[in-house]
């Protein structure tokens, strides 16, 4: 006999390319050391404010790095938003950190109870860090891809649906030697090689997280009505190459390799990110960070749904031992209504249905399928116009 449980399968390959959920609660780790009776290394902790980190110790002078990273993190989400915080010593590895066997990331998204949607990683390395490099950019980074991968999917699995960004750091500044993520299958990780700033080889993740908390979960971070970050400068993660010296067509390269940087429009102040890939292929359902976040709150939906109807008894049809009707029409209702509620009413999906093989076997299998089929919404990422003259004469 099956164990009781509510088993969601998230569907791939599809496009062709009740209660709400955390959507926005975010996590960062990043590197620092602990600050006497208020923060060890590897507490977590949770603030609302960058008045709530300065209470804990954070500034300028005392774990910089961390203090820059929540700094960004709330100009963009703004005061109030909920940040998850873990501090690690700059000699253990990203892909340590986020190893689901190893108790680091782990355990900030524990002490949160599964409600961290978004979890941002960056480390200042030490002194005696010597990494040998192969893919243009610093090797821990790559290695950590495949940690976050498995860290996301275990909670996915849990219904705890997460997904990751990793800092991009120490980019060599050859974008042809930069490794090409699109050619990875691990939709749950995004990686940003925006740095920091000049001199600076870490990514601005603090950054990304927050526009990621401000907004909803269909949109994009790189939506232009959402305005500019607020930057006077940008970099590339190597400290030196500045946005504004790259061309186009290389800010185009690097987006190509499946990279978040920045850019600018000829015409509006500041600075943007110039999209949300995921680290695996154009055919990939998920392979941008928003995509990802609508099919995460959708699969919270359909657990907070589901699994109060879990051991109930259900009536069957006595001439074919099916689920009667109006068993089939109460299940298909409860999981549309809670989609329409809490995210077609938001705008941030465009449809929802539901579909219930009235001939499955529930009296044999113990198991009842439903299938939500929902439409996203598109992106004008490519906006093309056809503009030229007209002669009336020739009508």
């Amino acid at each position: 006999m099956a164990f009781p449980k509510v088993e969601i399968q998230v569907q791939n390959g599809q496009l062709g390319q009740t209660e709400g959920t955390e959507d926005s609660v975010a996590g960062l780790v990043c590197t620092g050391v602990a600050i006497v009776d208020k923060i060890a290394i590897n507490e977590p902790k949770q603030i609302f404010g960058v008045k709530d980190a300065e209470a804990l110790g954070f500034s300028d002078a005392v774990n910089p790095e961390m203090y820059a990273q929540i700094v960004d993190f709330y100009s963009q989400a703004g005061e109030g938003a909920e940040l998850w915080i873990l501090i690690q010593s700059e000699a253990t590895l990203m892909a340590s950190i986020l190893d689901v066997n190893n108790a680091n990331a782990t355990v900030l998204l524990d002490a949160a109870q599964g409600r961290i949607r978004i979890l941002g990683i960056t480390r200042k390395a030490d002194g005696a860090y010597a990494p040998v490099y192969a893919d243009g950019i610093d090797p821990d980074v790559i290695t950590s891809i495949d940690k976050a991968q498995e860290l996301a999917e275990a909670y996915a699995a849990a219904y705890k649906p997460l997904r990751v960004v990793i800092g991009g750091r120490d980019y060599q500044g050859v974008i042809a030697d930069l490794a090409d993520l699109t050619e990875r299958d691990d939709n749950r990780v995004a990686v940003l090689l925006a740095g920091k700033g000049e001199g600076s080889l870490e990514a601005c993740v603090g950054l990304a997280l927050g526009r990621l908390a401000a907004i909803p979960v269909q949109r994009k971070i790189a939506r232009v009505k959402d305005g500019d970050l607020g930057l006077v400068s940008a970099y590339l993660s190597d400290g030196v190459t500045t946005i504004d010296e790259l061309s186009e067509a290389q800010l185009e390269a690097i987006h190509n390799k499946g990279y978040i940087v920045l850019r600018k429009y000829f015409g509006r102040n500041g600075y943007f990110f110039t999209d949300d890939p995921t680290a695996t292929g154009a055919d990939d359902d998920y392979n941008t960070i928003s995509r990802g976040r609508v099919i995460d709150k959708a699969i919270s939906l359909a657990y907070t749904t589901y699994v109060n109807e879990l051991q109930d008894d259900v009536e069957l049809d006595p001439a074919t031992g099916r689920l009667e009707a109006g068993v089939i029409k109460s299940y298909q209702a409860l999981i549309k209504r809670a989609i329409e509620q809490n995210m077609l009413a938001d705008g941030e999906i465009s449809s929802v249905s539901v579909v219930i093989d009235p001939l499955q076997d529930v009296l044999t299998s113990n198991k009842v399928e439903v299938t939500v089929n929902i439409l996203p919404k598109g992106y004008s990422s490519v906006i093309v116009v056809k503009l030229g003259f007209t002669n009336p004469a020739n009508s």
